[in-house]
């Protein structure tokens, strides 16, 4: 993993907000081509890939996974979703995953 920038650690203080507070992600998977579509998911938890949660406190918590819930349930990388937060401007393509969080 790469080190980590300020505007990483803002994004991943974001993102342990969001999952202490259960708040929601509206997940855009193709980018603007999910603009219509984007899944509406809550955040549960910080999880290992498929379930099970993540308790390791000196590992890098961009590795783990964010557990969502909505019709169904989805695991996201963190690093991943990271990324879609950032890229909600298309700093990474417009076809890209982005995200936005909801409180």
């Amino acid at each position: 993993m790469t080190d980590l920038t300020y505007s990483d650690a803002s994004v991943l203080a974001d993102i342990m907000r969001a999952v202490e507070a259960k708040a929601r992600i509206r997940w855009y998977p193709n980018g603007t081509d999910s603009a219509d579509n984007p899944l509406k998911l809550v955040i549960r938890a910080f999880t290992h890939d498929g379930g099970g949660f993540w308790f390791d406190s000196d590992g890098d918590v961009r590795n783990a996974y964010i557990w969502t819930s909505g019709i169904s349930e989805h695991w996201l990388r963190v690093s991943d979703v990271m990324r879609a937060l950032r890229n909600i401007q298309g700093e990474f393509g417009l076809d890209q995953p982005m995200a936005t969080i909801d409180y």
